[in-house]
This record gives C-alpha cells, sequence and structure tokens, in this order.
C-alpha cells in the first residue's frame, strides 16, 4: 500500500476553540481535539504545529486525543494496490468569528513556514501547504466530492 502525505494545514478554523471574545483573541488556552489516539500521524502533525503556533499567539495549546474507532486499512480489506493522499487540517465550528480564523489562519501560516515544523513534519512524510481559508474549503470540496463519487461507484453505504 503506498500513501502519499501532504499536510494541507493551512487553517480553516479551529477545532473546539472557546467563542472569541472581542479583542485580543486568543485570551486564555487554546484547546485542540486530535480524533485520534496519541502517537499516531495526526498526533505527530498536532503537537508541532501547536507548539509554534502557541509561540506566535502568546497562549498554551492544549491537545487532547479522543480516539477513534479501528477500521481495517485498505491492504486488510483486500486492496493492495490502493493509493490515497492523506492530508491533515484544523477545522472548527461555523461559528468561530472570522477575525478569530483570521488570525489562527495567519498564525498556522507563520507556524508551518518554521524550519523546526517543517523538519518535524518531514519525519512523518508530510510536506508544510499554508494557505488561505477559501484554499481549504476548495480543497476540502474537491475532495469530499471524489470520494463521494468513489462511495456511490462502490456502493458504500455508512452503517
Amino acid at each position: 500500500m503506498r500513501l502519499k502525505r501532504r499536510a494541507a494545514l493551512g487553517l480553516w478554523a479551529a477545532p473546539a476553540l472557546a467563542q472569541a471574545q472581542t479583542p485580543p483573541w486568543p485570551s486564555r488556552a487554546v484547546r485542540i481535539i486530535v480524533p485520534f489516539p496519541p502517537g499516531g500521524s495526526n498526533d505527530a502533525v498536532a503537537r508541532p504545529l501547536c507548539d509554534e503556533m502557541q509561540r506566535g499567539l502568546g497562549q498554551p495549546f492544549v491537545i487532547e486525543n479522543k480516539g477513534a474507532p479501528h477500521a481495517p486499512t485498505p491492504r486488510e480489506s483486500g486492496l493492495p494496490d490502493y493509493e490515497a493522499a492523506i492530508w491533515w487540517g484544523l477545522l472548527g465550528r461555523r461559528d468561530i468569528p472570522a477575525a478569530a480564523r483570521a488570525r489562527i489562519n495567519a498564525a498556522a501560516n507563520a507556524a508551518l513556514g518554521d524550519s523546526r515544523l517543517a523538519a518535524s513534519l518531514a519525519q512523518e512524510g508530510a510536506r508544510p501547504s499554508p494557505g488561505s481559508l477559501e484554499e481549504c474549503e476548495r480543497f476540502i470540496a474537491t475532495d469530499l466530492s471524489r470520494w463521494r463519487e468513489v462511495a456511490q461507484a462502490a456502493n458504500i453505504r455508512m452503517e
């Protein structure tokens, strides 16, 4: 199984962030939820990114791992030649104020430009890909559309 990894971490919001108050944001610790157990690639990308964002924004970033159920890999499911790209991003609620989203995006993009973070991500086989909120929205919409077509063609349904 070959997996291409790309860190599409241009930030597009932030998970479980406390609702922003009048400037400056953040005024307290920022909580990031990684929906997978600690130690995996999601954790290995989130932790160094949050370290850099913490330096840039001046508030601690607290990561909570909330493990998702194990699903079989494509190889375990009988697809030995399966190939897909992996990407990571920060996502959050729609009600996060635009000013806070813009500040998070700027901090994430600055962090992704840091050579220490780039080296850490490279160890995971990832490549930083900073960008705008709009670029992220287009990327996610395109990816969802592609995988929706694959699921429909294979008659895959959620249980």
